[in-house]
């Protein structure tokens, strides 16, 4: 539908005209512009995003439109491409595509340098610069992540997964308690896995949920972040999982000078690096205030460094950990 109708504006001769978005509020676009955000948007993997990053994503691609480029056949920076003639989302220019009369190429020109500009601002300036219109006001790291998506997305090396996926036996993650759910695995990698969801319960799937998983038949939990989510008919989906952790260990943190007070989280160790990430409850993380946990014959002391990741109802941050004697 979409390509149908981008298509029936250029036969018609009215793909470059210029008509009011909306009535009585300024600003003037073209099927031409319209197509191209939508296009661009569909190939910017919004699927990976958490919902406040879409908003905002889209809103970035409208601001950066006028720079977006289409043309009727292959050139340098037109990174993506679609037939028009076909119901089809945008693809990736890996290689030439068949030159039929519906093939359009077309890519973000100087806006790829244009975003790259903006974070740099954005890291300096530690806020979305007040002439930067995105219809709303963003936390700068919310502001960075999307930037750094498009960018990614954008540019004319596809983006590659860290390590390569190798075919899984159709193991189902089963759990023992009342809310589980048994999923299957695809395919497995160093960075995560990828799963089918067969039966969906509730509305709780979408990219940025924090999940505990079990292998059947295993002991062992890890700890995993949805990148990304295909929904199906049937009330199947694919979920695409980041695996934050092995060895998760769930512990109750003292706030350091006031004993009396402990909050719960997950602890995420890479080995013996001296940073470890905390999962905590939103609001917990506090600049400044260190988090203590006794283990044996020592303390271990987390000094607070930044919010890494944020979920709905989580928020992950990195902290430089000291050990002393208890």
């Amino acid at each position: 539908m979409f390509n149908s109708v981008y298509a029936f504006a250029e036969a018609r001769q009215l793909a470059q005209s210029k008509v009011t978005v909306y009535p009585g509020a300024g600003g003037s676009s073209t099927p031409q512009l319209e197509f191209l955000k939508g296009a661009i948007f569909s190939a910017s993997a919004p699927d990976g995003m958490l919902p406040v990053e879409v908003e905002l994503g889209e809103r970035l691609i409208a601001q950066f439109a006028p720079r977006f480029v289409l043309a009727n056949a292959p050139a340098p920076g037109l990174v993506f491409w679609s037939d028009l003639a076909q119901a089809m989302p945008p693809a990736r220019l890996s290689r030439a595509p068949q030159p039929v009369p519906g093939l359009r190429c077309f890519g973000v020109g100087a806006a790829l340098g244009e975003v790259h500009d903006l974070a740099e601002r954005v890291m300096v300036g530690g806020q979305v610069p007040p002439e930067v219109n995105l219809g709303g006001t963003y936390e700068p790291h919310v502001a960075l992540e999307v930037m750094r998506h498009l960018h990614l997305y954008w540019s004319p090396q596809a983006p590659e997964r860290k390590a390569q996926r190798q075919l899984g036996d159709g193991d189902s993650l089963d759990f023992d308690n009342q809310n589980s759910e048994s999923w299957i695995v695809e395919n497995v990698s160093a960075g995560g896995f990828g799963a089918v969801a067969p039966q969906l319960k509730g509305d709780w799937l979408r990219v940025g949920a924090l999940l505990a998983l079990q292998p059947e038949g295993g002991t062992n939990w890890v700890l995993g972040l949805i990148r990304r989510v295909n929904k199906l008919a049937d009330q199947q989906a694919r979920v695409g999982i980041e695996t934050l952790s092995k060895m998760p260990l769930l512990s109750r943190f003292a706030l350091a000078g006031v004993a009396s007070v402990t909050e719960q989280g997950v602890l995420i160790k890479d080995g013996d690096a001296a940073e470890a990430r905390i999962a905590l409850k939103p609001g917990v993380f506090t600049p400044g205030q260190n988090l203590e946990l006794a283990h044996g014959a020592h303390t271990h002391v987390y000094l607070p460094q930044a919010v890494a990741e944020r979920g709905e109802d989580y928020e992950i941050a990195r902290f430089r950990e000291l050990i002393r004697e208890s």
